[in-house]
């Protein structure tokens, strides 16, 4: 019996050993367990720090790239924006260019159709100089003068070609110039005005005037013609008063006005307005042509009998 006692307390001895034993090693193993997780936590954070530090550090980069790339692509615009509006400019002002060419060749072409015999010579590109210098000649080839034509086809007015068109009339020895052009000094109403000392006419009517100075430089050539000899001016332009050529240029004169008058009087219904600043105009034109005549049929008393017919013209009435 104390026997078997003795051997019990053996086991429980032994197994109270193996159970310390255990115990020992299982707080060994969570004590190793812990450190492990211990160490995996920290390794974990670490690792996590050195993805955030990457990550900041492509971020970074990025923004540098981005920022550069930005930059490049501001100028790479500023430019495009800046060369975009260099070639506008230069658009306009070879468009504004174009519409003068255009303008002078216009005109040049009706100067040569116009008058066979005279010598239109086209100031070219770069020379200094008008658009074009007319000499008018008579069927005979006798020069009677100049006339030099600037042409402008421009928004806005500028003094400045008043004076180069005057150097330039100096310069050939012109008699007459002549600026066409689509704008106006300002308190100057178009169509056709002499400005200090040359004629501002509109496009339209350049073909008008040129008929109109080219019969003056004619007259004045064949008056020069006459009156070689004469001492006394006086008599040189009663002479020319007296003559049959200046009864036909007042007789034509009236017709042409007479003439537009009745286009104005078929234009009149879809026209009120502008027909009416025309009939005025006409109206006024007329009555000074037909007082010029009586003044001068009552200086020269009967020496200009061939003015009666003008007096019988139908005019419209004036205004």
């Amino acid at each position: 019996m104390l026997q078997c006692a003795k051997v019990l307390q053996e086991e429980l001895a032994v197994k109270d050993k193996k159970l310390a034993e255990f115990r020992d090693a299982e707080l060994t193993l969570r004590k190793q367990q812990k450190q492990l997780e211990e160490r995996q936590a920290e390794m974990e954070l670490d690792l996590a720090r050195k993805v955030a530090s990457e990550r900041e550090s492509i971020e970074v980069k990025i923004r540098n790239s981005f920022s550069l790339r930005e930059a490049e692509l501001r100028k790479k615009i500023a430019d495009a924006q800046k060369s975009n509006e260099e070639l506008t400019r230069k658009l306009e002002q070879g468009s504004q260019q174009l519409r003068g060419e255009v303008l002078e060749l216009e005109l040049e072409g009706i100067l040569r159709q116009s008058y066979p015999f005279d010598d239109i010579q086209e100031v070219k590109k770069g020379a200094r100089g008008a658009d074009v210098v007319q000499t008018v000649h008579l069927r005979s080839g006798t020069a009677c003068g100049k006339i030099v034509w600037e042409t402008k086809r421009a928004e806005n007015w500028s003094t400045a070609w008043v004076s180069k068109l005057k150097d330039d009339q100096q310069e050939v020895g012109a008699d007459i110039a002549v600026l066409v052009s689509t704008a106006f000094p300002a308190g100057v109403t178009g169509p056709m005005a002499l400005y200090e000392g040359i004629w501002l006419v509109e496009p339209e009517l350049a073909k008008g005037l040129s008929e109109a100075l080219r019969t003056v430089l004619i007259e004045s050539q064949r008056q020069r013609a006459v009156t070689i000899g004469k001492g006394e001016q006086m008599e040189a332009l009663f002479d020319y008063i007296c003559s049959n050529q200046f009864a036909q240029r007042v007789r034509s004169v009236v017709e042409g006005y007479e003439e537009m008058h009745n286009d104005l009087e078929k234009e009149k219904r879809a026209m009120q307005r502008l027909w009416k600043k025309r009939e005025g105009q006409i109206g006024r034109i007329s009555n000074q042509m037909i007082s010029i005549c009586g003044e001068l049929q009552g200086i020269s008393s009967s020496s200009l009998p061939h003015l009666n017919s003008i007096a019988t013209l139908e005019f419209g009435e004036p205004v």
